[in-house]
């Protein structure tokens, strides 16, 4: 029976959240770390003649020569700027494919979870049961982000890595590909070319062709991006304890506050010279506007996470609460991709230190006791561990039952992922 191809022109609305440059803008001013912030800050001052920095009156008083004193104080503040790093480049990328608020969120999360290799340190199912949303979305999103540049990038493991690299060149033979998908092991091996020849039906010639070709390929993508870290933390806001209680302040030394400078008032006016002016004057009316914003989205997520967080100051890590970006989210009416920009790349300094605000975000155990976090549970293992036995050590599956007799249940994996985050070693490399 044939049947009739009829072509289809209807057009079919399809509503899709496009952000716009101001937007884009803002929330790029948010995911800053104040380092970067301040730079943006500088260009914005040398470009934007409407904008100035607006010195605080307490800075005046009591200084003979200002002028001397200010240019001291603002050159101790300098500090280089750093190049791109991978996970910014990755983001970029992110913004450039990706639009929806959940998508973006899952991208971040996927981002944030790739090592300074280029490979992704969990699996898909951790987390969309993290971010508690369909796994099938954290797929969709994962494939797009193993197209972006470095080639390799967001590999799960070798293998997956070089597969990458290969479906971006065309020029890739069937056998090179045939070797990395099934006999990736045995081509490091020269002594089983032979029956690998024979068994892929090629010349030693053609697989010696192949072994060159797989050696050109990267396996550690993420290395390109690789630069030495900064050997110092600019903080964006400090904990302090007043009359016995924590309270969260913003860094406001190390950045400019900026204001609308009333030196070209009078020519807003002029038919010429206004028009170019008046953009400026939005531009920087924006500006000042995105980063107060920041400022005030930043306190407000870091108080929280202070408050809830009360016990780690007093009595040390093994008392952090769970806590997920959706609760905080929650607890202060904001989106949860909105406090994961607002968190991302931001230090804190307090009484014990200084931290990253995603050390605060904890994640819970699954069982009989979800009140738990990690850290917790990390100082439980310590526990177990220290009165073991030298000549018997606790195996990962005697660790996981002791610790359901406390009334944490999790897995004997688990077990073994925290004690390798711990720097602890497997049994056999215990026993005495």
């Amino acid at each position: 029976m044939n049947i009739p191809f009829k072509p289809d022109l209807s057009l079919v609305q399809q509503p899709q959240l496009r952000l716009s440059p101001r937007l884009q803008q803002s929330i790029l001013i948010l995911e800053m770390p104040i380092t970067e912030l301040r730079d943006l800050v500088s260009k914005e001052l040398e470009e934007n003649p409407l904008l100035e920095e607006q010195i605080p009156v307490e800075d005046f008083q009591g200084k003979e020569d200002f002028e001397v004193e200010y240019a001291e104080n603002d050159y101790k503040g300098e500090v280089r700027a750093m190049e791109p790093d991978l996970h910014s480049h990755l983001r970029f990328q992110l913004g450039m494919h990706l639009s929806s608020e959940q998508d973006l969120l899952i991208g971040e999360e996927i981002i944030d979870n790739i090592n300074e290799d280029g490979y992704l340190t969990c699996s898909a199912e951790e987390i969309a049961q993290r971010l508690q949303v369909p796994l099938s979305d954290v797929d969709k999103i994962l494939r797009i982000i193993q197209t972006f540049e470095p080639t390799g990038v967001g590999a799960r493991n070798l293998k997956e890595c070089l597969l990458l690299q290969l479906e971006e060149n065309e020029n890739s033979s069937p056998l090179v590909q045939e070797i990395v998908k099934n006999y990736l092991d045995h081509i490091s091996r020269r002594s089983q070319w032979k029956k690998l020849a024979q068994e892929l039906n090629c010349s030693l010639k053609d697989l010696n062709e192949a072994f060159h070709e797989i050696r050109m390929l990267e396996p550690k993508p993420g290395r390109l991006f690789a630069s030495p870290p900064p050997s110092y933390i600019i903080p964006d806001l400090v904990v302090k304890k007043e009359q016995g209680e924590y309270r969260v302040f913003l860094n406001k030394e190390y950045l400019p506050q900026l204001t609308i400078s009333p030196t070209y008032s009078e020519l807003l006016q002029d038919p010429e010279a206004g028009k170019f002016l008046r953009k400026k004057l939005a531009s920087a009316k924006w500006i000042i506007r995105c980063i107060e914003k920041r400022s005030q989205t930043l306190e407000k997520v870091a108080a929280f996470l202070v408050k809830r967080q009360e016990d780690l100051f007093e009595n040390g890590g093994a008392k952090l609460r769970p806590l997920s970006l959706r609760e905080v989210g929650k607890a202060l009416g904001m989106h949860e991709s909105t406090i994961s920009r607002a968190i991302r790349g931001k230090y804190i300094d307090t009484p014990l230190g200084i931290y990253p605000l995603k050390f605060f975000i904890t994640g819970g155990s699954s069982g009989k006791d979800v009140r738990l976090s990690e850290a917790t549970i990390k100082e439980e293992i310590r526990k177990i561990l220290r009165v073991e036995k030298k000549e018997k050590p606790f195996s990962d599956e005697e660790i996981a039952l002791l610790l359901r007799e406390k009334g944490i249940a999790i897995a004997r994996r688990t077990v073994t992922k925290y004690r390798m985050e711990l720097g602890i070693p497997s049994k056999s490399q215990r026993k005495e």
